[in-house]
């Protein structure tokens, strides 16, 4: 590999001794960012980085000195995370904090698929060319997550729901968690505790807005400082959301975790 990289830039530096990590570290990064810098002369450069919230803490790290060293190069770097799967202490929350320093850095969040984009979606992955109606039903059910779109799209069409002249059942959708949804849903309640979760049980039961007043009159054992820390507990995880018109008001970011945390109970 290396005399692969010498010939299309061949003035990178030769390896040296290995010294202290810190300083074996600082070689790997500079040789990188020169690899990038010398390639960008000649082309302009895009370099998605996909799950950045599986990367580990150097590879951040990198990201992060590669930023700073290309700030007026031609290179694009694109990243996607799962803002639902990083909290406070999470070595992602920490470098995206460093990057929004600079000046070049955007964050851009994306919501829900519209009905539309189920129907491309379910489209794609099965072949099939659904009803509108059906497909506002997943809509509605989904709340247009691409992963959850998926998911119901491939149960219903391995029980042959939407290759065949069986008609789906609209209201059936509004109950139908595929398994791959539960895991998923089940993966995020996981990372609570587990006082967090049987409040955010409570909540479920209240419906998928419910207030600190409410949890404050049914938990009664609890004060509401240590229920707002609950709050902020699965605030942090993306459970639930706050309601920017009442104050104290909360909502499950997603019905299907309010329908999870009642059907486990």
């Amino acid at each position: 590999m290396v005399p692969d990289i010498e010939a299309v830039v061949p003035d990178l530096k030769p390896p040296t001794a290995p010294g202290d990590p810190d300083s074996g570290r600082f070689r790997l990064y500079d040789a990188f960012d020169t690899f990038l810098d010398v390639i960008s002369r000649e082309h302009p450069i895009v370099l998605i980085l996909d799950d950045l919230h599986w990367a580990d803490e150097a590879s951040l790290r990198l990201l992060e000195f590669v930023v700073q060293e290309q700030i007026d190069s031609r290179i694009l770097l694109p990243g996607t995370y799962r803002d639902t799967d990083i909290t406070n202490d999470h070595s992602l929350f920490h470098t995206l904090g460093d990057l929004a320093r600079s000046r070049l850095f955007s964050r851009v969040t994306l919501g829900g698929l519209d009905v539309e984009g189920v129907s491309k979606i379910i489209e794609v992955q099965t072949g099939a060319n659904i009803q509108q109606d059906v497909s506002v039903a997943i809509h509605a059910q989904s709340e247009g997550n691409p992963l959850f779109v998926g998911e119901m799209a491939r149960s219903l069409n391995q029980e042959g729901l939407l290759t065949g002249d069986t008609s789906i059942d609209l209201n059936s959708l509004k109950q139908r968690h595929p398994e791959g949804i539960r895991e998923v849903v089940g993966r995020r309640l996981s990372r609570l505790s587990a006082y967090a979760k049987d409040v955010l049980t409570i909540a479920a039961f209240l419906g998928r807005e419910f207030s600190l007043g409410q949890l404050s009159a049914i938990s009664t054992e609890q004060s509401s400082d240590e229920l707002i820390e609950v709050l902020g507990e699965a605030l942090s995880a993306r459970l639930i959301e706050e309601l920017p018109s009442e104050a104290g008001g909360y909502q499950f970011t997603h019905t299907l975790i309010q329908q999870a945390l009642r059907e486990e109970l």
